[in-house]
């Protein structure tokens, strides 16, 4: 967090201390609501603590003259071309995630301002409405949620999965390559700054002193500066208060792949098909309805789903149990069979079906990693919780649909978890289709919808499909006009752009 208001008599700058700033970097404090003339506390930056580095000082500069000799300062010059203050002080993650996206050069295939494509913080919604994270910031999952479906390729670190030996040669590597970049989610505390949580990247590293560059977002409060980086490791095992998980860092880089585009993601039946008919059309449907809470709008999105998303969900779910069980001593059993049985008959199966209780008898079937994903979704969702029991007072009608497909079996996978499988899609839609809603709704949909208590299989899984709904919904386009090499976005012919001078 990098304000701090309160009422009074004088202002002050440089002398206050904000350590009473909430857990977030990255949620404001309320403002006063009384009437009377009130003089606010305001600062102007913040000196180091004395074990910091200031960049610019004549020890700092001498610091970066030897790493850059060194060959450890790759990635400086690309991330200090594009180097910039968050815009909002819950805007710590943005605005470093903007900054290493146009470090990296990645095309966000959408328009910034006028005719150009260019990232900024108020981009960067597809994983939680901009509302939302300018009350509360954004979590380590969510950072990698944006990450993702912006382009980059990202692996992610807590501050418990690793030893210190193994974060130092990741900023080592991101410090000595071009195209890699390391960013940090660590507590300001540990350094012995004031404020608790932040984002920033690492703009370099001296091997002799054993120092990181922070390249700190919050330009306003901290010039970017030299941290050792046991200090550094030790200000990522501090939990956040939010999740109650240690804080972490990020290796990213492009990922080639990405193209926004229906080109690359269209399927008659497939999530973007989803995506295409519903997405443009659900804020609307929120709009004619008004919604008085979260439940209603639950209630509204599983009413209005396009007629082919069961199937659509259940066709995924023989996709996920395959890849799942790959290896599994069932695998082989029910997509390897020589039985030819290609029954096209179509069975519905309503949401009272097995394995729906939250305590499954482990002693009556076959632990596997198909079971364990699911019974994740059950013990550690909330919005699991939530579902289940619109479904089971009947609010919601729920069905999951399929068609035997070849693999030469009548078992209906997506028949065992239908409630799960109604989760994992509520958990996929993409959060700015929730944007035209009060900022209350917004944020008990954020809540239950917060993937954190999950573990990385099933946050990957959700994330995978919530880009590829997001990239649809984004800019559907087709691949060529007259066999020429342009794109049609919604209905409109767009020949590639010319450069402006």
């Amino acid at each position: 967090m990098e304000n701090n208001i309160v009422s009074n008599n004088s202002n002050t700058s440089n002398t206050s201390n904000d350590t009473n700033n909430k857990s977030k970097c990255c949620k404001k404090n309320e403002t006063p609501t009384i009437t009377e003339k009130i003089n606010v506390v305001s600062f102007y930056k913040r000196d180091l603590p004395s074990h910091l580095i200031e960049f610019s000082s004549e020890e700092g500069k001498l610091i970066f003259k030897e790493a850059l000799l060194n060959g450890n300062m790759e990635n400086y010059f690309s991330l200090a071309e594009q180097f910039l203050s968050q815009s909002d002080p819950a805007f710590c993650g943005l605005a470093t995630l903007a900054m290493v996206l146009n470090a990296l050069k990645i095309d966000p295939n959408r328009l910034w301002k006028g005719p150009w494509r260019w990232f900024a913080e108020d981009m960067l919604d597809c994983c939680i409405p901009i509302d939302s994270v300018k009350k509360r910031g954004i979590t380590f999952t969510e950072f990698s949620c944006l990450s993702k479906c912006n382009g980059a390729n990202i692996k992610s670190y807590r501050g418990d999965e690793n030893d210190i030996h193994q974060f130092r040669s990741s900023i080592i590597e991101a410090s000595s390559k071009q195209g890699i970049h390391l960013v940090m989610s660590y507590s300001r505390k540990t350094l012995g700054q004031t404020g608790s949580g932040h984002y920033s990247p690492i703009g370099g590293y001296h091997k002799e002193k054993d120092l990181a560059l922070v390249l700190d977002v919050a330009r306003f409060k901290y010039a970017p500066h030299w941290v050792p980086v046991e200090t550094l490791w030790e200000s990522m095992k501090v939990l956040d208060k939010e999740t109650n998980k240690p804080r972490g860092y990020y290796v990213l880089s492009k990922n080639h792949l990405y193209e926004p585009s229906f080109c690359r993601i269209k399927n008659t039946l497939s999530w973007s098909s989803v995506a295409d008919k519903f997405l443009n059309s659900f804020p609307s449907l929120l709009e004619s309805h008004q919604p008085s809470d979260f439940k209603d709008v639950i209630e509204i999105l599983f009413k209005h789903l396009p007629t082919e998303t069961p199937y659509v969900l259940c066709a995924y779910s023989h996709e996920l149990h395959k890849n799942l069980m790959k290896g599994d001593k069932d695998h082989d059993l029910i997509y390897n069979s020589q039985n030819n049985n290609n029954n096209n008959d179509q069975n519905i199966i309503d949401s009272n079906t097995k394995n729906n209780n939250n305590n499954v008898n482990s002693e009556n079937r076959y632990i596997n990693k198909w079971d364990l994903f699911f019974e994740e979704i059950t013990n550690n969702s909330k919005s699991y919780q939530v579902l289940k029991e619109m479904i089971d007072s009947g609010r919601i009608d729920w069905r999951v649909t399929h068609q035997h497909n070849h693999h030469g079996s009548n078992k209906e996978i997506c028949h065992d978890y239908p409630i799960q499988l109604a989760t994992f899609l509520f958990l996929a839609f993409p959060a700015h289709i929730f944007n035209g809603l009060s900022i209350d709704i917004r944020a008990n949909l954020a809540e239950i919808r917060n993937l954190d208590g999950l573990n990385i299989n099933v946050i990957t899984k959700i994330m995978n499909v919530r880009e590829e709904m997001f990239l649809v919904n984004q800019n559907p386009c087709e691949c060529t006009v007259n066999g020429v090499s342009a794109v049609t976005c919604k209905g409109q012919q767009q020949l590639p752009p010319k450069p402006l001078n």
